[in-house]
This record gives C-alpha cells, sequence and structure tokens, in this order.
C-alpha cells in the first residue's frame, strides 16, 4: 500500500511540480521520512538498497528465515537445471543467493496504510459533520466534535452517561 500510493504520489508530482512540497517523500506530512522510505524499498523488492539508517528503521519488521535447504528439494532444483536454459538457471541462481544474504521482512510492512489515509478519512468527516446547518459552530466546538468521532472507539454511550453523572 505505502509503495503503490508513493509511486502515484511521485507521478503526480512529475506532472505537477507545485505538489512537491506537499507529496514529497520528504515533505512535513511524513513523521518518519527514513521508516518510509525503508519501507517502499522493501515493498518493491529494493532490500539491498537499504541504507544503514533505512535497516535501523524497520528492524522491528526483520524476520529469520530457514537458509538451509533439504536434501529433496536440491535434487529436484538440480533435475531442473538440466532441463533449464543457461539464462533461467544463472538468474535463479543469482535469486536464490540474494534471498540468502539479504533480510527478510515481515508480510506486515506490505499493508502499512500511509499517513494520507487518516487525513484524508479525517476531512472527509469534516465534510460531513460541517453541513451548511453546523456551519456557525464555534471551532473549539467544531474541534470537540471532530475529536469524538475520529476517536469513536474509546467511548461509547455508557461512558458518556458516566461522565455526565460525574459532572
Amino acid at each position: 500500500m505505502l509503495a503503490d500510493v508513493r509511486a502515484l504520489f511521485d507521478s503526480i508530482i512529475e506532472r505537477f511540480p507545485t505538489t512537491k512540497a506537499k507529496l514529497s517523500a520528504t515533505a512535513t506530512i511524513v513523521h518518519f521520512p527514513t521508516f518510509e522510505a525503508a519501507a517502499v524499498k522493501v515493498n518493491n523488492g529494493e532490500v539491498g538498497s537499504l541504507t544503514a539508517s533505512e535497516r535501523k528503521a524497520i528492524k522491528r519488521f526483520e524476520v529469520e528465515t530457514a537458509s538451509a535447504s533439504s536434501g529433496r528439494k536440491r535434487k529436484r532444483r538440480d533435475d531442473d537445471e538440466k532441463e533449464e536454459d543457461f539464462a533461467t538457471s544463472v538468474l535463479r541462481a543469482k535469486k536464490a543467493s540474494g534471498r540468502q544474504t539479504s533480510a527478510s521482512y515481515s508480510k506486515l510492512i506490505e499493508k502499512l496504510p500511509p499517513t494520507s489515509n487518516r487525513c484524508e478519512r479525517l476531512f472527509s468527516q469534516a465534510k460531513l459533520v460541517l453541513t451548511p446547518q453546523r456551519a456557525s459552530l464555534l471551532p473549539v466546538n467544531f474541534e470537540m466534535l471532530m475529536f469524538l468521532r475520529a476517536n469513536r472507539s474509546y467511548w461509547d454511550v455508557g461512558m458518556v452517561q458516566d461522565v455526565h453523572e460525574q459532572m
């Protein structure tokens, strides 16, 4: 998800350079640019090009992999190599050696939502709340409505009743 959004934003920046300040990988909306850059590289299969700071940023997503192969798999691979052409066998060997030397990361890193999703959701909710009938709301009241709506999972009717009784 994050890599897809980064690719879309980069293409928008190419078409409309004025959006670079808001949509670039180093924009103020990106809270952890190093982490985002590392996650995008991992999602794009560019693990080998991670810098030391990027590796440190996604260290928690690193998983251990078993590099030992069983004899049966090795025999099957040798049989396949006899049937393959030279280029395919070289590329397959390179891919296999690349997997062993580079770190493996959790599939969870592919599912990371971009920060912009939360912002878009908040703005959509604000549009729903700020109807023409509520246009005269004080900013503090509007802020309270938006806070309660955004954090709806933290409260329910029972909690509102308890707070009301304490007042």
